[in-house]
């Protein structure tokens, strides 16, 4: 399980919703102009895994018995965990007035996705890094546990619209599959004997996997459509702005370099004294090679289709004085593990070129955060916002997991 989520960490989105990002603090002549921007964002978050716990478990070291029941005191009886990093760069033509009321821009783009969400038991966690000692004479819950590892890119063209107060922006792409790890376990039981003399069990299990272990950034093992919208509505005088909209609302189709794996069997294995679950299985079977030869059953060239991850989100703004902006937002993400987000923060503007932002939020696939974001025009047409949504709260070793940092590079031309 651990390799399988070490494959993702180099990528580790969801794009959350960001301080400044829309701000009404930034309107200017500029935004006019056409202009090309770089956007990257980066999340790792865990209901049950604490920061130091998953900094160790992803990034090497000691794993300590009281860090691991540190994260036990966070477990609950649904956990997730979520990864992800998206990597955009998009082009916007000039905002060209059609009319006195109405104008238009068309906009092009390429997206790099890369998620890893999942969601676990209690029990299923504690058996990963304590073994199933603590359960002698017990039966652990090892379901629901769901994992998806998806990674895509999206080509796509769009376009967005001024009217009066109103302002429309929808777009339309092509998905390109990479790779997929759909893992689903409805059902897991396992029973640990008096003194370890015997193990015994159920589970149920369906995976789709990529046939091919070698990994390609560049590979296309799948394609399909992917859609977008929002709606924003000026009032106030300019002073208040409300979003609505919907992001990657699509789907892959993949081809036959997919295999798909299940498994639904009871088993019992005897006579083994059992210390670790996972010494006792290869004192016993030989390898986890025989494991799957035994219990599961492969179909290549298998063809699935996986929706991507949709959010669906509204946002709201509002400016207390001139220089001061309130923003809040919720959002909705739909996939295989569904999450909800909601974050509230403050917006100052020292000056015309600066903005600094504080930010607090709690869920999505881990739980409370507190940021700091902020953007500055390097020269006249040159600008960069950092958003570091968790950075007031990353380094607090016992809370739960929440990483959360994205770089947002605007050029006007």
């Amino acid at each position: 399980m651990k390799n399988i989520l070490s494959l993702y960490i180099a990528w580790s989105i969801f794009q959350f919703a960001s301080a400044q990002e829309n701000s009404l603090l930034l309107k200017s002549e500029r935004d006019a102009k056409a202009s090309i921007t770089s956007a990257n964002f980066i999340a790792l978050q865990s209901s049950g895994f604490t920061n130091e716990l998953i900094k160790k478990f992803y990034f090497g070291g000691l794993i300590e018995n009281d860090i691991i029941s540190n994260s036990t005191q966070k477990l609950s009886s649904k956990n997730t965990i979520g990864e992800n990093l998206s990597l955009s760069l998009e082009y916007r033509t000039k905002l060209k007035q059609k009319n006195e009321n109405f104008a238009k821009r068309w906009l092009g783009g390429i997206r790099s996705q890369q998620i890893l969400i999942g969601e676990y038991s209690n029990d299923a966690f504690r058996f990963f890094f304590q073994g199933n000692k603590n359960f002698e004479d017990k039966t652990m819950n090892l379901a629901p546990n769901n994992l998806l590892g998806l990674e895509w890119k999206t080509v796509y063209l769009g376009t967005e619209m001024v009217k009066g107060n109103s302002e429309f922006g929808i777009q339309l792409g092509l998905n390109l599959g990479n790779q997929l790890y759909d893992i689903s376990i409805p059902e897991g039981a396992l029973f640990t004997a008096k003194d370890g003399i015997e193990l015994n069990g159920k589970i149920k299990l369906n995976a789709f996997t990529n046939s091919s272990v070698t990994y390609d950034y560049f590979a296309v093992n799948g394609y399909g459509l992917n859609g977008g919208a929002y709606y924003s509505k000026i009032l106030n005088q300019g002073k208040t702005k409300i979003t609505i909209g919907i992001q990657d609302l699509g789907f892959i189709k993949w081809n036959k370099n997919i295999s798909e794996k299940t498994l639904d069997s009871n088993f019992v294995w005897r006579g083994v004294a059992i210390e670790n679950i996972f010494d006792s299985i290869k004192a016993d079977i030989n390898g986890i090679s025989d494991l799957e030869n035994t219990w599961i059953h492969e179909k290549e060239n298998a063809t699935p289709t996986t929706l991507v991850p949709t959010r669906i989100y509204i946002q709201y703004r509002s400016l207390l004085t001139s220089k001061i902006e309130l923003q809040s937002s919720l959002q909705y993400t739909i996939s295989k593990v569904n999450s909800a987000y909601i974050n509230t923060g403050i917006n100052y503007q020292p000056n015309t070129k600066w903005i600094i932002g504080f930010i607090a939020g709690y869920g999505n696939y881990g739980k409370f955060h507190v940021g700091i974001n902020t953007s500055i025009y390097i020269s006249k047409n040159l600008l960069i916002e950092y958003f570091g949504n968790s950075l007031a709260t990353e380094f607090l070793a016992k809370n739960s997991a929440y990483f959360n940092h994205g770089l947002k590079v605007r050029l006007a031309l």
